[in-house]
């Protein structure tokens, strides 16, 4: 298996390597930007790059806002992620005439902030059934959900 670390690497090359030859073969940047939309390695070469950016960003918000998370909440969060992914993918089977990259965005978007939903909700719980106590932490905290200021229930 692949560390993500490595996969990132190779990910940023590749990527780095189709946007040259695009602007080295093409010489101006509109036709440029018309091989990189329209070439099927280039496009793929391209999300793969942005699935991993949306990768390191998740990583980055995650440890920002809640620290480093303890195991019982990455087991439920894999549980629920689970159930989502499968949900999601029977969503799209239904709009499969709407299926884009945008729609694809939008999906991802949704299921990371479902995620960070439940990781609030599981660090509430654990606040609520722990003694008081101030500490730099729980400032954090209130940034995060001063961020995302409207939660359904």
């Amino acid at each position: 298996m692949m560390r993500p670390k490595t996969y990132a690497g190779l990910s940023l090359i590749a990527t780095l390597a189709i946007t040259y030859h695009a602007f080295n073969s093409r010489g101006q940047f509109y036709p440029a930007m018309v091989y990189l939309s329209t070439s099927k390695i280039s496009l793929v070469l391209l999300l793969n790059m942005g699935l991993v950016i949306m990768c390191i960003l998740w990583q980055l918000t995650k440890k920002v806002f809640l620290g480093s998370p303890r195991e019982a909440k990455v087991e439920r969060l894999n549980e629920r992620s689970w159930r989502e992914i499968m949900e999601i993918l029977f969503a799209i089977t239904i709009f499969r005439q709407d299926f884009s990259v945008t729609f694809l965005a939008m999906a991802t978007a949704l299921l990371l902030i479902q995620a960070l939903h439940w990781l609030a909700q599981k660090r509430v719980e654990y606040i609520e059934t722990t003694p008081v106590r101030l500490c730099p932490c729980y400032s954090t905290f209130v940034l995060y959900l001063s961020w995302f200021p409207s939660s359904p229930r």
